[in-house]
């Protein structure tokens, strides 16, 4: 595996270089006309994709601290995409979810780096797409079990 992994690490490493990049955030927001900050938004769509959550249960789910988290979620309520309920279950505790507002500055955000990978791509063939897609979803599935097993070792 030596020389392969190499390549592999080398090659995840620049990728997720590029595509953190301020600039490259900063052009895919302002191609969907919205205005949200890096960390905001990958708190943005981890509400989003978890439909209604907990503060922590979110910080935890990203790996970051709550007081980032906190952070990041007030500036998305001032901002107007998010909604803070009292948790039924723990009076103590909230619950946030998007608005309408937050689903339409999150799908508009998706829709832009829809669009700029499938940009980036239109030179590749379909079969060649659909290898890549199964082989990070793979790639994807595997870390899940590996951060899974590992905060299962934690407790």
């Amino acid at each position: 595996m030596g020389p392969s992994v190499d390549r592999l690490e080398h090659a995840l490493v620049t990728l997720l270089r590029l595509g953190n990049l301020p600039r490259t955030h900063d052009r895919l927001v302002r191609r969907a006309g919205a205005r949200i900050e890096r960390g905001a938004y990958i708190v943005l769509a981890a509400i989003g994709d978890s439909g209604t959550t907990r503060l922590s249960a979110m910080a935890k789910q990203l790996g970051i601290d709550v007081s980032t988290a906190s952070r990041h979620v007030t500036r998305l309520c001032e901002l107007g995409l998010l909604e803070r309920t009292v948790d039924a279950a723990d009076h103590r505790a909230a619950k946030l979810a998007l608005n309408d507002a937050g689903r339409r500055a999150l799908d508009e955000i998706r829709a832009a780096r829809h669009e700029a990978l499938a940009e980036l791509l239109a030179g590749w063939s379909q079969s060649d797409l659909d290898r890549l897609a199964r082989y990070l979803e793979r790639l994807n599935s595997d870390l899940i079990d590996r951060v899974d097993a590992e905060q299962g070792d934690e407790r």
